[in-house]
Protein backbone atom coordinates (compact mmCIF):
# COMPACT_ATOMS: atom_id res chain seq x y z
CA UNK A 1 0.00 0.00 0.00
CA UNK A 2 1.52 3.69 -0.65
CA UNK A 3 1.65 5.97 1.90
CA UNK A 4 -1.11 8.90 1.45
CA UNK A 5 0.12 12.19 -0.26
CA UNK A 6 -0.29 14.86 2.00
CA UNK A 7 -0.47 18.28 0.18
CA UNK A 8 0.89 21.32 2.48
CA UNK A 9 0.04 25.06 0.80
CA UNK A 10 3.29 26.98 1.76
CA UNK A 11 2.64 30.71 1.04
CA UNK A 12 5.11 32.21 -0.19
CA UNK A 13 5.48 36.45 1.29
CA UNK A 14 4.17 39.39 -1.50
CA UNK A 15 6.86 40.61 -3.25
CA UNK A 16 8.20 44.36 -2.45
CA UNK A 17 7.10 46.85 -4.13
CA UNK A 18 9.94 49.68 -4.21
CA UNK A 19 8.97 53.34 -4.75
CA UNK A 20 11.91 55.13 -5.00
CA UNK A 21 13.32 56.91 -7.96
CA UNK A 22 16.47 55.22 -8.09
CA UNK A 23 16.31 52.45 -5.88
CA UNK A 24 17.19 54.06 -2.06
CA UNK A 25 14.78 52.34 -0.21
CA UNK A 26 16.01 48.76 -1.72
CA UNK A 27 19.71 49.79 -0.74
CA UNK A 28 18.55 51.10 2.86
CA UNK A 29 16.48 47.62 3.28
CA UNK A 30 19.97 45.56 2.17
CA UNK A 31 22.15 47.72 4.55
CA UNK A 32 19.71 47.43 7.04
CA UNK A 33 16.64 44.78 6.88
CA UNK A 34 15.01 45.27 10.40
CA UNK A 35 12.71 48.27 10.42
CA UNK A 36 14.40 51.48 12.22
CA UNK A 37 13.55 55.08 11.93
CA UNK A 38 13.65 57.80 9.03
CA UNK A 39 13.89 60.87 8.47
CA UNK A 40 12.43 61.80 4.95
CA UNK A 41 13.16 65.73 4.26
CA UNK A 42 11.91 66.75 1.54
CA UNK A 43 9.72 63.82 0.98
CA UNK A 44 7.91 64.51 -1.78
CA UNK A 45 4.57 62.51 -3.01
CA UNK A 46 3.82 60.64 -0.21
CA UNK A 47 3.79 56.89 -2.25
CA UNK A 48 5.19 57.90 -5.78
CA UNK A 49 8.66 57.81 -6.71
CA UNK A 50 9.02 58.17 -2.53
CA UNK A 51 12.09 56.91 -0.94
CA UNK A 52 10.45 55.84 2.62
CA UNK A 53 7.37 54.24 1.69
CA UNK A 54 8.30 51.11 0.94
CA UNK A 55 10.30 50.87 4.73
CA UNK A 56 7.07 52.14 6.22
CA UNK A 57 5.06 49.18 4.42
CA UNK A 58 8.54 46.79 6.13
CA UNK A 59 7.65 48.10 9.80
CA UNK A 60 10.17 51.85 9.57
CA UNK A 61 8.50 54.61 11.09
CA UNK A 62 9.70 58.19 11.15
CA UNK A 63 9.26 62.00 10.41
CA UNK A 64 8.16 63.02 6.94
CA UNK A 65 9.25 66.73 6.48
CA UNK A 66 8.21 68.92 3.28
CA UNK A 67 7.01 73.04 2.69
CA UNK A 68 4.55 71.94 -0.36
CA UNK A 69 1.20 72.68 -0.28
CA UNK A 70 -0.16 69.76 -2.19
CA UNK A 71 1.93 67.22 -0.36
CA UNK A 72 0.59 68.61 2.75
CA UNK A 73 -2.50 68.09 1.66
CA UNK A 74 -2.66 64.36 0.28
CA UNK A 75 0.19 63.06 3.14
CA UNK A 76 -1.33 62.38 6.04
CA UNK A 77 -3.79 60.46 4.89
CA UNK A 78 -1.68 58.28 2.86
CA UNK A 79 1.34 57.49 5.13
CA UNK A 80 1.31 56.40 9.29
CA UNK A 81 4.20 58.50 9.60
CA UNK A 82 4.52 61.77 11.24
CA UNK A 83 4.39 64.62 8.91
CA UNK A 84 4.82 68.05 8.81
CA UNK A 85 4.37 70.83 7.05
CA UNK A 86 6.98 73.47 6.91
CA UNK A 87 10.53 74.89 5.69
CA UNK A 88 13.67 72.53 6.71
CA UNK A 89 15.37 75.04 8.78
CA UNK A 90 12.34 76.04 10.73
CA UNK A 91 11.10 72.86 11.32
CA UNK A 92 14.40 71.36 12.61
CA UNK A 93 15.05 74.16 14.91
CA UNK A 94 12.11 72.44 17.14
CA UNK A 95 13.71 68.98 16.61
CA UNK A 96 10.92 66.76 16.74
CA UNK A 97 13.37 64.32 15.89
CA UNK A 98 15.03 64.10 19.31
CA UNK A 99 12.63 62.23 21.09
CA UNK A 100 14.42 59.02 19.32
CA UNK A 101 16.97 58.69 21.94
CA UNK A 102 19.17 55.66 22.71
CA UNK A 103 21.84 56.59 25.22
CA UNK A 104 21.50 60.39 24.60
CA UNK A 105 21.79 60.31 21.46
CA UNK A 106 19.23 60.40 18.22
CA UNK A 107 18.40 57.34 16.33
CA UNK A 108 18.19 57.97 12.96
CA UNK A 109 18.73 54.70 10.80
CA UNK A 110 18.24 56.66 7.37
CA UNK A 111 18.07 60.39 6.37
CA UNK A 112 16.44 61.17 3.06
CA UNK A 113 17.58 64.47 2.22
CA UNK A 114 15.82 66.30 -1.16
CA UNK A 115 15.48 69.96 -0.67
CA UNK A 116 17.59 70.85 -4.09
CA UNK A 117 18.59 74.06 -3.77
CA UNK A 118 17.93 74.29 0.36
CA UNK A 119 19.97 70.65 0.55
CA UNK A 120 23.11 73.15 2.42
CA UNK A 121 20.76 75.23 4.56
CA UNK A 122 18.44 71.79 5.88
CA UNK A 123 22.28 70.21 7.19
CA UNK A 124 23.28 73.62 8.75
CA UNK A 125 19.58 73.07 10.10
CA UNK A 126 20.15 69.42 10.83
CA UNK A 127 23.55 70.16 12.42
CA UNK A 128 22.46 73.03 14.71
CA UNK A 129 19.62 70.60 15.85
CA UNK A 130 21.60 68.19 16.55
CA UNK A 131 24.20 69.91 18.71
CA UNK A 132 22.38 72.74 20.61
CA UNK A 133 19.19 70.64 21.72
CA UNK A 134 18.58 70.72 25.73
CA UNK A 135 19.95 68.06 27.92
Amino acid sequence: MKPKKTMVEVKQPAPIVWHSQAGQDQFVHALHPRPGRFMDIGSGHPTERNNTYALEKLGWSGLLIDADDHVASITPSARKSRFIHGRTPEVLSTAPFMEWETEGRPVIAYLSLDVDAGTLDALRALAQAATTRPK
